[in-house]
């Protein structure tokens, strides 16, 4: 018992961005400050595996998690220190950018196509997390085809047990449209990638740490993609 304890209390301190190794101290002292924001189901623990392996951050001091509804949300966005990366799903606001902005936090923020979006959440939702307060509904259904709509159309409150109205994907992602008009500043930079991921980790330091998306626009050697204007789009991949 005592050594199960103990090994728990290390993992919650482990959290904490306490430098104990040589790449820490670098991270912690030069490393960027970064929220990765997401529209649900666009690959945001691809894009956080991705910044795992690169050696300006600490991937012992991540987490993922903020939503509107967190404790105490402005605050933990605010004591992101450099090295450390966090995740969540944020909807645009004007309070949210300032925030990010006198904290001197870069964002990241991927969004994927909504069709691609649409089969996943509507997987999630069925089979993956059974905690989820729409599962019960989704599971009810007889067929892919019904499952898929709910996902698309979104779900009448009458039909769910708390009686809240689950939003249609449409809703979703315009909640989430702000983001992709936000200027390309030194303190937010905006990624759109396909759902292959395929960026290079150079490609990411770059985004990180440059002043403008122009230094990853004149080097395509470094991307193993078409890059148009920062923009990665679907439509403009081949292979």
């Amino acid at each position: 018992m005592a050594t199960k304890a103990i090994k728990s209390s290390f993992r919650r301190l482990a959290k904490y961005p306490i430098p104990l190794t040589k790449r820490e101290f670098n991270a912690y002292n030069n490393g960027a400050k970064v929220f990765v924001n997401s529209l649900p189901k666009s690959g945001t623990f691809l894009l956080r595996r991705t910044l795992s392996l690169l050696p300006t951050f600490v991937p012992r001091w991540s987490y993922h998690g903020l939503v509107a509804g967190t404790p105490q949300l402005h605050q933990k966005i605010q004591t992101i220190c450099r090295g450390q990366y966090a995740s969540g799903h944020l909807y645009w606001s004007p309070k949210l950018i300032e925030l990010l902005v006198t904290s001197n936090i870069r964002t990241l923020f991927i969004i994927r196509d909504l069709r691609d979006v649409a089969v996943s959440l509507a997987d999630y939702l069925t089979n993956k997390d059974t905690h989820h307060r729409l599962h019960p509904y989704f599971k009810s259904l007889k067929s892919d085809d019904e499952r898929l709509m709910a996902a698309i159309v979104g779900v009448e409150g009458k039909l769910l047990k708390d009686g809240r109205r689950a939003e249609s994907l449409g809703e979703w992602a315009m909640a989430f449209a702000p983001w992709l008009d936000e200027p390309n500043s030194v303190d937010r930079k905006l990624l759109y990638v396909d759902e292959r991921m395929r960026v290079s980790a150079a490609a990411f330091l770059q985004l990180i740490r440059d002043r403008s998306l122009s230094a990853i626009a004149n080097n395509h050697s470094t991307i193993p993609t078409r890059l148009i204007v920062g923009v990665f789009q679907r439509s403009s991949l081949s292979g």
